[in-house]
């Protein structure tokens, strides 16, 4: 498996952003930076976009993402809980209006207490947790696997659970659940221990590089930021009213050119590694992530729109800029899979394979025939 140099995305396609977004990577003071917190803020919004769907392999698709910031202590995770403040607005609207309700769910609730609040959300609902370990003590001390229902929920699938007290069954069918979460390399591999867990594959992981230099601890750049993301979260709380109003769901399209360039980009990308079977699921599973932030992308486009339309079209500024942060986040994806067991052992054998194509290749004259190609293989395995 080909180890390639992580590269940020944030600034490269800013300008092919809505404004909403534009301003988050405008607030951010280093490009890592900008990379987490404009992830931070798509994944946060990817719950607010009530009413529009997609069709993705011949299944209805909606926003919602899962976002896993892995980085050292100390190393400014921290700050992405700036973008927990874009649904304040909602949060208060919510807390006025109904007992019940919560787009917010704790991860420090067991799986059952997690479902329960799912359910009366009507399927909706977003987890998020700077510190990892708060989701891994509760999937650790839930009876059943909570994992599973997490793997369903990415898809949309039926999520069934058994109150015991109460004798009741209770089916979150279609629930949209997105999840952004933050922690170090060892909370990470709790929740997700191999690439064979399905977490792997359903995740978009951010590696957050350490800055050593010392922070201007009185800085009040802070202040001004809080701001902006005060009136950011008044145009999401605006976009989020006018969409779950709509009387009629509103479809995302691609382009039929969008359509055949997106196969070729991860046709490409698959056939690249196609000797690696255990990062296929991975490979497959970010087309859909990069299929769902396009449609984030143009839903807030929205925002300008006068009337809401039946359904929208993605631009190409906003397909492309899908495209380019999917990359970045499939080299982030392979720098942590090379971390877990099955990720060291593809590795191992890639390293070999280059060594053993690199000592062929010294061994063979200027020109020469297949055959002794072939022959001069064989004495290398």
């Amino acid at each position: 498996m080909e180890n390639k140099t992580i590269t940020n995305f944030a600034n490269e396609v800013k300008d092919e952003l809505p404004q909403i977004l534009q301003t988050v990577v405008n607030h951010s003071s280093s490009a890592s930076e900008a990379d987490m917190m404009l992830m931070g803020a798509i994944t946060t919004i990817s719950a607010t976009l009530p009413n529009i769907y997609g069709m993705y392999d011949q299944n209805t698709v909606f926003p919602n993402l899962y976002l896993f910031v892995n980085a050292k202590a100390s190393a400014g995770k921290g700050r992405l809980k700036m973008c927990k403040s874009l649904i304040k607005p909602i949060i208060k609207e919510q807390q006025a209006t109904s007992d019940i309700q919560s787009l917010i769910i704790p991860a420090n609730s067991s799986a059952t207490a997690i479902y329960q609040q799912l359910a009366r959300n009507n399927g909706q609902g977003l987890i998020f947790e700077t510190e990892a370990d708060t989701l891994n003590i509760a999937m650790r001390n839930s009876f059943g696997n909570f994992s599973d229902g997490l793997r369903k929920a990415f898809h949309h699938e039926t999520i069934s659970y058994l109150r015991r007290k109460e004798n009741e069954r209770i089916d979150i069918d279609e629930p949209h659940l997105s999840i952004v979460l933050s922690g170090t390399p060892k909370q990470c591999q709790k929740l997700i221990p191999s690439a064979e867990n399905g977490l792997f594959s359903r995740f978009a992981i951010l590696h957050l590089e350490s800055d050593n230099s010392w922070n201007d601890v009185f800085c009040q750049n802070n202040e001004p930021n809080a701001l902006a993301y005060s009136l950011l979260a008044n145009h999401v709380y605006e976009l989020y009213k006018r969409l779950r109003c709509v009387e009629k769901p509103i479809e995302f399209k691609f382009t039929d050119k969008q359509k055949t360039l997106f196969n070729q980009h991860f046709n490409g990308i698959q056939q690249s590694l196609i000797d690696d079977d255990n990062f296929t699921a991975t490979i497959r599973r970010m087309g859909l992530i990069t299929y769902r932030i396009a449609l984030i992308l143009s839903a807030l486009r929205l925002e300008n729109c006068k009337y809401l339309p039946s359904y929208i079209v993605c631009t190409n500024k906003h397909f492309e800029a899908a495209l380019t942060i999917s990359k970045s986040l499939l080299q982030h994806a392979m720098q942590f899979y090379a971390s877990l067991p099955e990720g060291e052992e593809a590795s191992k054998q890639h390293t070999l394979k280059e060594e053993q194509k690199r000592t062929l290749l010294e061994m063979m004259p200027s020109q020469f025939s297949r055959k002794e190609l072939v022959n001069i293989g064989q004495t290398l395995n």
